[in-house]
């Protein structure tokens, strides 16, 4: 359920940062969104927590034992930092793409020509922004810099491609145990992105 939600928002916020009156509006669609989600799917979580099988939580533990991994270099600085290369600009152009898109949409003419241009070269040619537009208005709603969010966001992110992952594995006939590393050992690679 959760990576379908989480999948929803992403998906809702690509579209809704396409036009320049929504996109201002989309921290307040998604928190929305995500409110009827919890709403709409209690009573199936409610039986699936009923129904449980044995060993139910090996599942579940590949989401957060991944995002510890992917957060591993932020735990061990003990503080608040920027993970990455920081030799290029990767970080910064998708930090300043969020923000522009949650404001802007996708209008990238800013007056300022390579951030401008920077900007239409990344997001204007069909790169998916539905990701940096929940970041966005992740940041927004909490009223945090994105700069202190992305790494946290990423991580999540890998986490929620951990609980993917082991469904795919037990749909292999893989047993709970066995799913839960695969899906954990499969997308802490992803961090290298």
């Amino acid at each position: 359920i959760v990576p379908l939600g989480f999948g929803a928002l992403i998906t809702v916020s690509q579209f809704t940062t396409w036009w320049g009156p929504t996109a201002p509006l989309s921290p307040i669609i998604l928190a929305a969104l995500a409110l009827a989600g919890v709403v709409l799917t209690r009573a199936d979580v409610r039986e699936r927590w009923r129904s449980r099988p044995r060993g139910w939580w090996w599942g579940l533990a590949a989401a957060p034992v991944t995002y510890v991994i992917a957060a591993a270099p932020v735990i061990a600085a003990g503080r608040a930092t920027f993970t990455g290369y920081l030799l290029d600009t990767t970080g910064a152009i998708q930090i300043a793409g969020a923000e522009r898109l949650l404001h802007h949409a996708h209008a990238f003419s800013t007056g300022i020509p390579a951030y401008g241009t920077t900007l239409a070269a990344y997001f204007g040619n069909g790169y998916p922004s539905g990701g940096h537009s929940a970041l966005a208005s992740v940041g927004w709603l909490s009223g945090q810099n994105l700069i202190w969010l992305y790494s946290v966001y990423q991580d999540l992110e890998l986490s929620v491609l951990a609980l993917v992952l082991v469904s795919l594995a037990r749909r292999t006939g893989l047993p709970r145990t066995a799913a839960a590393i695969t899906g954990t050992i499969a997308a802490v690679p992803a961090l290298v992105y």
